[in-house]
């Protein structure tokens, strides 16, 4: 018999022996009582899983965030993200404009077919292709690449009106293929930057600040950078500075100078798991 039982034996016992009208109903009450604390005990020793109370996670400060590998990779991620908010700000503006401002002088419905079919066929490429190159090419070789592909669309800005000037309009459509063509890995940069922002968090705790301080600094960036670029265009267009070429010499520096500041990303470690 076990401990609990005895008690509620003896306290029958007791209030059997001690029984008087004042206590006909505090018998029930008591046996209901120790019956009641027996069930508890019992629920909380043959219960499924007890709750297990959650630790606080640690707080993660913004300086213990930033390590040398964090600044690297939102370094790399800030020159990225100017060259392509800048030369797509850029873009559709040379479309529009007319061949003796500067632009190709094409009409809205050109423009927005070339822009929806790069679209279109960046993100395929993006979905079927990004996986194998980056098994192949690993990270660093991919993004590098990647990052070299937005100088030659830059480049190809102003060959493509140089082409205008003559008059060769099957040139300019052979370029443009080209052009969306090569910014198809353009844009595979930013699932590699991607890739290094995350591996550099110094734990798991400081993922989330370290995307907040990478995403507002890329906020900032593509708030002015196409701002920067249609006026620097227009600047340049006016003044007659380099031909009317500045702006593109600035972007492919800045662009050149991004390709440089790789030097200082490392390999990310890959592992790939059969799926066999």
């Amino acid at each position: 018999m076990s401990t609990s039982s005895r008690i509620v034996a003896n306290t029958r016992q007791i209030l059997f022996q001690v029984m008087t009208p004042s206590n006909l109903f505090v018998a029930p009450l008591v046996t209901h009582t120790v019956h009641t604390k027996e069930n508890k005990n019992n629920i909380a020793e043959y219960g499924t899983v007890p709750a297990q109370s959650s630790q606080p996670r640690r707080s993660v400060s913004v300086r213990s965030v930033l390590t040398k590998r964090a600044r690297v990779a939102i370094a790399n991620y800030a020159f990225l993200a100017f060259s392509d908010i800048t030369y797509l700000g850029l873009l559709p503006v040379v479309f529009a404009v007319s061949v003796e401002n500067g632009g190709l002088g094409f009409s809205p419905r050109a423009i927005g077919l070339i822009l929806g079919l790069q679209g279109i066929v960046t993100g395929l490429v993006q979905v079927f292709f990004f996986a194998p190159l980056h098994r192949r090419l690993g990270s660093k070789r991919l993004y590098v690449t990647g990052y070299l592909c937005y100088s030659l669309l830059i480049l190809s800005l102003p060959i493509m009106h140089a082409f205008a000037v003559m008059e060769m309009r099957r040139a300019i459509w052979v370029i443009i293929g080209l052009h969306i063509a090569i910014s198809c890995p353009a844009f595979m940069a930013f699932s590699c930057v991607a890739i290094y922002v995350n591996s550099s968090a110094p734990s798991k705790d400081s993922l989330g600040t370290l995307n907040g301080i990478s995403q507002t600094i890329i906020s900032i960036i593509r708030a002015i950078g196409p701002a920067a670029a249609t006026s620097l265009f227009s600047l340049s267009i006016e003044k007659n500075i380099l031909g009317g070429h500045l702006v593109y010499a600035v972007l492919l520096g800045i662009s050149l100078a991004g390709v440089f500041a790789s030097r200082w990303l490392k390999e990310v470690k890959r592992v790939y798991e059969s799926t066999r």
